[in-house]
């Protein structure tokens, strides 16, 4: 899908449909060429936690479906991720819990050309599922009903191919807010104290003073922090960030 928002209008109709199937929820795993599911499922309300590792992500997943008794989706990003899955979809498939393996893909041709986190996903999955799909943004031939019938039974696997733009435009009319701190997030900015301690920021403060060589490690941060300070870090100090630290801005 080569248009612009044409991998976002593709995961939001997915979600749709499986909304109108019964979904209960989701386990996201983050990463970047599932960023459309997650922008969908987030948009549509769907109930969804995260998890890093996505064999986690999908035993998570399984047990949700366990506990609601209704179809829960667990999605991860294109490449060796999709493999993950593979254990909680044989338990599924035993059990007959409707598990769905929604995991994002390289267009077309994209595998064995040297380009990074390729692998061919499609069936991938089908020892251990009760159906197949790879889903275009299309609903042919009924797809979306066969998946409805295929959930009846046990788990399926969805594979989604998405191309570039995998990220809504910040203007331009999109309905879809940007990634990263938001609208409360930008209106803390705005001389909003840290959500660090102090005597956290007095040290890092004592170290930028003494041009000490620093690298700040950035874990889970459910607050945004001050886009001042942060400017001011990056000028002074390595920073690595990991996918929840909320320090994509």
């Amino acid at each position: 899908m080569s248009n612009a928002g044409g991998a976002l209008l593709a995961a939001r109709r997915l979600v749709s449909g499986l909304l109108q199937q019964g979904l209960a929820g989701a386990v996201v795993s983050p990463g970047s060429r599932n960023a459309p599911l997650m922008q969908a499922l987030r948009d549509a309300g769907v109930h969804h936690v995260v998890s890093l590792d996505e064999r986690a992500a999908a035993h998570h997943a399984l047990g949700m479906a366990l506990a609601f008794g209704r179809p829960v989706a667990v999605c991860c990003t294109s490449g060796t991720a999709a493999i993950n899955h593979g254990p909680a979809l044989a338990e599924a498939d035993r059990m007959g819990l409707p598990l769905i393996s929604l995991t994002a893909d390289r267009p077309a041709g994209a595998a064995d050309q040297w380009e990074s986190q390729t692998l061919e996903q499609n069936r991938l999955h089908d020892l251990h599922v009760r159906a197949s799909f790879t889903w275009t943004g299309v609903d042919e031939d009924g797809m979306l009903d066969r998946m409805r019938t295929a959930l009846t039974a046990g788990p399926i696997h969805i594979n989604c191919p998405f191309d570039e733009p995998l990220y809504p435009a910040a203007s331009g009319g999109s309905d879809v807010q940007p990634s990263g701190l938001g609208a409360a997030g930008a209106a803390a900015a705005d001389g909003a104290a840290s959500a660090l301690p102090q005597p956290v920021l007095d040290r890092i403060g004592q170290a930028l003073s003494n041009q000490e060589r620093i690298l700040l490690l950035c874990g889970t941060q459910p607050l945004p922090l001050d886009a001042a300070r942060l400017n001011g870090w990056t000028r002074s100090a390595v920073v690595a960030a990991d996918s929840t630290s909320r320090m994509g801005a």
